[in-house]
């Protein structure tokens, strides 16, 4: 049914619902949505179709980044130094997804690394903040933390 015919009809039966009461309703917002929906589709189908016209070739041409604008690449022109001008931005590409990663494992540190740790952090004992100069410590020793 086209949407003419179906406007005829919703017409109609909104006229003749003053003498039949409620007995179109169904009809009539069954017609009012097949309209609104055949609105929709022909809605997203321009945008589709304009969005597609857009891809297919440019609206005008620019030499090199001045202000020098043709419709077209003069017949003389090097087709390299003019840049292509679109109505719309270029359709982005899907991100890729990622193939994999690398977990990269700490292990703890050895009975000597952590002697050395406590002889370096030896002087800082009594320091008022002793305990984050051990965590900095413990962070760069797993090359974590911080880069300072």
């Amino acid at each position: 049914m086209t949407r003419a015919v179906m406007q005829q009809a919703l017409e109609a039966l909104e006229n003749a619902q003053g003498n039949y009461g409620d007995y179109w309703m169904d009809t009539i917002a069954a017609l009012r949505n097949a309209l609104a929906k055949q609105e929709a589709e022909s809605h997203l189908q321009a945008v589709a179709d304009f969005g597609q016209l857009q891809e297919r070739e440019p609206v005008a041409w620019q030499w090199l980044d001045t202000a020098t604008f043709r419709k077209k690449i003069p017949p003389t022109g090097e087709s390299e130094c003019w840049n292509p001008l679109y109505a719309s931005p270029p359709k982005r590409q899907p991100e890729q997804e990622p193939v994999g990663f690398v977990v990269m494992e700490r292990q703890p540190l050895t009975h000597e690394q952590r002697l050395d740790l406590l002889t370096a952090f030896a002087p800082s004992r009594s320091s008022w903040n002793a305990e984050s100069i051990l965590i900095d410590m413990v962070e760069a020793a797993h090359d974590i933390g911080e880069k300072t």
